[in-house]
């Protein structure tokens, strides 16, 4: 059988909520309902906020900064402000999930819809948008050092492991070497 990660979302109005448990560990994301058009700015001011984490990803060749930081760094920050679980706004709400609880390469997805608009017709058109889709999300932002994020965006650009190797190589001796995060990355 398969090994598939479970995800259940919720794409509310004000914030996007996914959580997932595997291996006993669990991945949880709340983050602002929000995204906008992302560039390359200095992200260590939002590094050690209390508040969520910066988002900031690649979606179908587009960059976005997702929550928080889209409502403070996106000249049009988008809110998601409809019902529609299939809208563009949802869709890289859901990318930027994906990117924050997915573990595995493959998962089940549960989206919870308000009772009041549950109707076959909107269990129809979920289905089409998203089953069986590969999604695929860039730009992982960590706390690391420069070189160390050079590094490990070529690996990301390239799928070259022998860079993701020597990424995981100079973790050597610290409590980040582990094969979760190997794993996470690759």
């Amino acid at each position: 059988m398969e090994n598939i990660q479970k995800i259940g979302f919720d794409f509310g109005r004000g914030y996007v909520k996914a959580y997932s448990e595997v291996d006993n560990i669990e991945h949880v994301s709340v983050f602002k309902s929000v995204f906008g058009e992302g560039r390359d700015i200095d992200l260590s001011e939002y590094m050690d906020k209390e508040n969520e984490k910066p988002i900031y990803i690649e979606y179908n060749k587009e960059n976005y900064f997702i929550g928080l930081l889209a409502e403070k760094e996106s000249q049009v920050p988008v809110r998601n402000s409809r019902d529609s679980k299939t809208s563009h706004t949802v869709e890289v709400l859901f990318a930027a999930a994906l990117s924050e609880v997915a573990v595995k390469d493959k998962v089940d997805v549960m989206l919870g819809v308000p009772y009041k608009n549950y109707r076959k017709s909107v269990l129809k058109d979920v289905i089409e948008k998203y089953k069986g889709k590969t999604i695929k999300v860039k730009n992982i932002i960590e706390e690391i050092g420069f070189c160390s994020g050079l590094v490990l965006n070529r690996y990301l650009e390239t799928g070259d492991e022998k860079h993701l190797e020597f990424f995981m190589e100079q973790l050597k001796g610290t409590m980040a070497y582990n094969k979760e995060k190997y794993e996470f990355y690759k």
